[in-house]
């Protein structure tokens, strides 16, 4: 099977949780990117939920992390924006 292929499913996955969505639409807002305690205050959600959704978010391609300073900051991978902003936008306007 194609390798692109197989990644289809894990994107899905992705997309499947409130939680990723809330992180990634954050994550559009803030190009440059946040850590995770901006993420936690902003979202209201435990830094190790944080942890575990990054993680797969980080696992299908979707983001990175850069040491800036003393913290570890999050974002969009810069390649994978406007496939992240269509995919929520097009969800949204079909009422996914």
């Amino acid at each position: 099977m194609h390798n692109t292929i197989r990644n289809i499913p894990k994107i899905f996955k992705a997309f499947a949780s409130e939680k990723r969505i809330a992180i990634l639409e954050l994550l559009l807002k803030n190009k440059k990117g946040l850590a995770f305690s901006q993420m936690s205050q902003k979202l209201k959600i435990n830094i190790p939920t944080l942890e575990r959704h990054a993680l797969l978010l980080r696992e299908v391609g979707l983001l990175e992390s850069k040491r800036y300073k003393n913290k570890m900051v999050y974002k969009i991978i810069s390649s994978k924006v406007d496939f992240v902003d269509k995919f929520i936008t097009l969800a949204k306007v079909y009422n996914l």
